[in-house]
C-alpha cells in the first residue's frame, strides 16, 4: 500500500545525518553556490553591467547629468529530487552490533542524490550550449593540453580569462577541471620546465593557482555508471575532459556578478532543502527511509564563465 502524505514522518535525526552528508568528490558547491530560498519558486533581479565613461564634470550651479539603467527579472524553480532505501525486518534481527541500518541507509540514498546532482551540475557547466559563442573554444590535435610538445595551456587559459574580463569586468576566479584534464596537467613538461628544469616533479594544485594566476581551482573526481542500466557496471568520470573558467563570488550577493547559483528551496520542513520521511511498509516487512532534495542549477551571468572542450584527447 502506498503511504499518505498524513502517514509520513519526518525524522528530524535521519535529516541531519542526511545534511551532513558529504563527499570530497563533490564540486557542485563550490562553482553553483548555493542561495537558500522560501519559496519553490520566484524571481530574482538581473543587475546589468555598465562599462560607459561619460563626461561626469558640472559647473558651479549647474545640475548632475542623469544616466539610465535597466532593471530586469528571471527565475527559478527548485524542482524535487527523491530517492529511497528499505531497511527490513530480517536486517535488523541480522544486524551486527555498531551498525545503524537507519543511518546507513539514509546516507546511502542521499549519496545517490548528490551523485545525481553533481551529473546534473558537470551536464550544465561542461556543455557549449551554456556559454556565449565568443565566450568558449573547443581545442583539437596538437593545441589538446595532453599533447606536451605543442599545446599551450598558459595561453589558453589566459586568453579565457582576457574574454571574461572583457566580457563583464572581472578576470574569472575559478578554473574548474575534469579528472582527467587534472591528471594530464600535473604531468605537463612545459609546465613543470618553469618550475626546475632540472627535475621533473608532478605540479600541485598551488603550482598551478602561481603558474595560471588564479586563486581557485577545483577537480571533479566523482564517477559514475556510464553503461546502461542492467549492464556490466562501467565507471567514467562525471567532469569528463573539459575545463572552464568561472568567476564564483565569495558569497550570494545581489549587484555581484556570478555564473551560475544553486537555488535550494527550504520548504517541506527540511533542513538546508533536504529533508528525511522514515515510514512503515508492512507489505514487505521493512521500514522505509526516504529523502527529498528541492534545487535548481540556474545560470545567472552566462558572460561569467568560459568554457574550453576538450582540453585532453
Amino acid at each position: 500500500m502506498k503511504p499518505q502524505v498524513k502517514d509520513l514522518h519526518i525524522d528530524k535525526v535521519l535529516t541531519e545525518i542526511s545534511v551532513a552528508y558529504t563527499n570530497a568528490d563533490f564540486i557542485a558547491d563550490q562553482i553553483l553556490p548555493r542561495v537558500y530560498v522560501e519559496k519553490q519558486s520566484d524571481k530574482y533581479w538581473v543587475f546589468p553591467g555598465s562599462f560607459d565613461v561619460v563626461d561626469d564634470r558640472v559647473r558651479p550651479g549647474g545640475i548632475a547629468r542623469e544616466i539610465e539603467w535597466e532593471l530586469s527579472t528571471d527565475n527559478y524553480f527548485c524542482e524535487g529530487h527523491a530517492m529511497r532505501g528499505a531497511v527490513y525486518d530480517r536486517q535488523r534481527l541480522n544486524v551486527d552490533e555498531g551498525l545503524d541500518l537507519d543511518i546507513a541507509t539514509a546516507e546511502n540514498v542521499m549519496a545517490q542524490i548528490l551523485r545525481n546532482r553533481e551529473y546534473a551540475a558537470a551536464q550544465l557547466v561542461f556543455n557549449e550550449n551554456t556559454y556565449d559563442a565568443a565566450l568558449r573554444t573547443t581545442l583539437s590535435g596538437t593545441a589538446q593540453w595532453s599533447n606536451y610538445a605543442n599545446s599551450d595551456p598558459i595561453s589558453d587559459i589566459q586568453a579565457g580569462k582576457k574574454a571574461v574580463a572583457q566580457a563583464i569586468g572581472i578576470e574569472p576566479n575559478t578554473l574548474v577541471l575534469g579528472y582527467e584534464v587534472w591528471v594530464t596537467l600535473r604531468k605537463h613538461t612545459g609546465l613543470m620546465t618553469l618550475y626546475d628544469s632540472q627535475r621533473k616533479r608532478l605540479l600541485t594544485i598551488d603550482m598551478m593557482r602561481e603558474l595560471f594566476e588564479i586563486p581557485n581551482i577545483v577537480v571533479g573526481k566523482a564517477m559514475y555508471n556510464t553503461a546502461p542500466q542492467g549492464k556490466t557496471v562501467t565507471r567514467g568520470f562525471i567532469w569528463g575532459k573539459h575545463a572552464a573558467l568561472l568567476y564564483v563570488p565569495d558569497r550570494p550577493a545581489q549587484k555581484t556578478p556570478a555564473f551560475g547559483y544553486t537555488f535550494v528551496w527550504n520548504g517541506v520542513n527540511g533542513v538546508n532543502g533536504i529533508v528525511t520521511y522514515k515510514y512503515r511498509n508492512e507489505d514487505r516487512h521493512a521500514d522505509i527511509i526516504e529523502n527529498e532534495f528541492y534545487y535548481d542549477h540556474k545560470i545567472v551571468v552566462q558572460k561569467a564563465g568560459y568554457f574550453i572542450e576538450d582540453a585532453v584527447a
